[in-house]
């Protein structure tokens, strides 16, 4: 499967997950601004909880969640922060959360794991 098609796949899956397990409804897929794109963006009640997915097939190159760097992490808050002014929503008068959502296949299944308030 090739990178984006796999993106996609991953984000796929998290979605249905947040959305069935979390409870959470998503309100916006791969937004993008300036500053980067974030996968999955999904609301409960009013707080935005703000998600990147990574999914990997192996562990070759380490766990899914270990790819999100500081350098990635600085890309989201700040494509966060466009979202919700772009929305008009005032950041300092909101409750957001930023989480990873790692996938990775084993077998012919995949485990999901949540890490809430990752950074």
């Amino acid at each position: 499967m090739r990178p984006k098609a796999q993106g996609h796949f991953g984000e796929e899956i998290a979605s249905k997950w947040i959305e069935k397990k979390l409870k959470m409804k998503i309100i916006a897929r791969n937004y993008r601004s300036p500053f980067g794109e974030i996968d999955l963006i999904a609301q409960k009640g009013d707080a935005f909880v703000f998600f990147e997915v990574k999914l990997r097939t192996s562990t070759q190159m380490g766990n899914p969640e270990e790819s999100v760097n500081s350098l990635k992490q600085g890309r989201i808050r700040k494509t966060a922060i466009h979202f919700m002014m772009k929305k008009g929503i005032n950041p300092e008068n909101t409750t957001f959360s930023f989480w990873i959502v790692a996938i990775q296949k084993q077998g012919k299944d995949y485990n999901i794991r949540c890490i809430p308030d990752a950074f």
